[in-house]
């Protein structure tokens, strides 16, 4: 407590803003990535984490547990072998690998979770006794009180952490807003337009050369406010 408000009382008055839009415990966390930054971590253990843009979490592994707290963002998991649980926190609950490569995500309400290999124990937060398998090629939210419909995994689950991102007819407004994770600033789709629907692959490392070509495959154009506001409107 002590060191955020050291931290808070550094900041000055903006600090102060910052708590009620931030966690202190994502200011503090051991490993942060900012807007558009993604991170490769290997632990101690040869398990590997892929870190996704604007995402804090905590690594606490000890004699008897492997133990990552997710407070913000997006991770993929590729755990090693380990006589150790390996348990991913979220604010909704647990994720206990099975052997497995997976991805966590974290959303106000809810953490979504997509296995890619083998299986993984979701359990919700007030319910620690209702535990639910997911195997590899299913996706489900964990919420607080239960687990979500399982449902099946996205094309390109994952492909973030090689920089790709990969949709299959998806509405442009959910595209635009998907893109805005990885763009500083703000990033608009006009409402008239956000029916449209996309496909396609695209490299999330060069945000300004995907709404450039955008127009090449939808009757669109992006209006430049300032370097780092944008609309993608009617063309």
């Amino acid at each position: 407590v002590l060191k955020t408000l050291g931290l808070l009382l550094a900041a000055g008055g903006s600090g102060w803003l910052a708590t009620e839009h931030v966690p202190y415990q994502a200011m503090l966390a051991d490993q942060r990535t900012a807007t558009g930054q993604r991170r490769h971590l290997r632990l101690s253990d040869e398990s590997q984490i892929d870190i996704n843009t604007d995402s804090a979490l905590d690594i606490v592994f000890s004699e008897q547990t492997r133990l990552i707290r997710l407070h913000r963002g997006e991770i993929l998991v590729q755990t090693a072998s380990d006589t150790r649980p390996f348990i991913v926190e979220s604010p909704q609950g647990s994720v206990r690998a099975l052997g497995t490569r997976f991805v966590v995500r974290c959303e106000p309400s809810f953490t979504e979770v997509c296995v890619l290999e083998k299986a993984v124990e979701l359990r919700p937060l007030n319910h620690p006794s209702r535990v639910q398998r997911l195997d590899a090629g299913q996706q489900a939210h964990l919420e607080p009180n239960e687990v979500g419909a399982i449902t099946a995994a996205p094309a390109g689950a994952g492909a973030w952490s090689q920089g790709m991102l990969t949709v299959i007819d998806w509405r442009l407004g959910d595209f635009i807003t998907e893109l805005s994770r990885y763009r500083p600033g703000v990033l608009r789709c006009d409402p008239g337009i956000a029916h449209l629907r996309l496909s396609g692959a695209f490299r999330i490392d060069n945000t300004d050369t995907i709404l450039e070509n955008l127009s090449q495959s939808l009757p669109v154009t992006v209006r430049f406010i300032t370097r780092y506001w944008a609309t993608v409107e009617a063309a």
